[in-house]
């Protein structure tokens, strides 16, 4: 692993009933892994209100945060241990979201779409496909995601575009091919608006191991963001201290490949470079 590799998307609850908190067992796999800077972004707690499909379990404020960062401050001379989260786009919680997400010193905050509607996109094929019939067909669906992600990257609440194509996760072919024109369409709307709002988006690895077998966003987009100028972070998104930095050399020969010599990451929400 080289050296000046970091990971900004890394979650230290599992999620399932029972997870116990990792806090310390994630940053030590990221000092493992030789990691130059690990960015904790558990995904932030839902809306009291809204009502969650899932058995997802979260992380709990402000008691997550005073845990990270009594972390950073006993790490510090291993490894640079930053406070983040991953915040679920929601349409109708804007003016929650915003108030939210500036009640806590964030070094970097991360949008992403996991629900449409009521609906968790991504939690198991039989939701999605309840999505799918809901909506439907999965045209609509997608269109309806990408939308999600252009409100949200029109929202400028946050500093990156979390697995940009995440609605891949479950298509194994037989859902969509990426090579459809209208499919292209809705990535290239997406990727003028992200542009347009100067956001950064996330290389993230965790689609390897779906049964989509690619990272978010798919080489073909890194390519065009690339033209568009949109740059780059990235992420594992593990939720087990084990896969902190899967794949993240992948990443980077990806990123390369796509024209990219450079990566940002964040810092009380402000840009650094980071040459590859």
């Amino acid at each position: 692993m080289k050296k000046y590799l970091f990971d900004y998307h890394t979650q230290s609850l599992a999620h399932e009933k029972g997870s116990k908190l990792k806090i310390e067992e994630t940053i030590k796999a990221a000092i493992k892994k030789s990691l130059s800077a690990i960015c904790l972004t558990d995904h932030f707690p839902l809306p009291p209100d809204f009502i969650d499909l899932t058995e997802d379990v979260r992380v709990r404020y402000p008691d997550y945060v005073e845990k990270v960062l009594n972390a950073k401050e006993k790490y510090k001379n291993d490894i640079e241990v930053l406070l983040g989260a991953e915040f679920d786009w929601l349409e109708g919680y804007e003016t929650w979201i915003d108030k939210e997400i500036n009640k806590y010193p964030f070094d970097y905050c991360i949008g992403s779409v996991h629900y449409i509607g009521k609906f968790p996109l991504d939690y198991t094929k039989e939701y999605f496909n309840k999505l799918v019939k809901a909506y439907g067909g999965i045209k609509i669906v997608i269109q309806k995601y990408f939308q999600l992600v252009r409100d949200m990257a029109s929202s400028k609440f946050f500093d990156a575009v979390g697995h940009l194509d995440r609605i891949k996760v479950f298509n194994d072919g037989s859902y969509f091919l990426e090579g459809e024109e209208w499919y292209r369409k809705e990535v290239k709307n997406t990727l003028d608006v992200i542009s347009k709002n100067v956001i950064t988006m996330e290389l993230n690895t965790s689609g390897i191991d779906k049964a989509c077998k690619e990272q978010y966003p798919s080489t073909w987009i890194l390519k065009d963001a690339k033209k568009k100028g949109i740059n780059l972070t990235l992420g594992s998104d593990a939720h087990i201290p084990y896969k902190v930095g899967k794949n993240l050399d992948k990443a980077i020969d990806i990123a390369q490949q796509a024209g990219y010599t450079s990566l940002e990451r964040f810092i009380k929400r402000k840009k650094i470079e980071v040459k590859i």
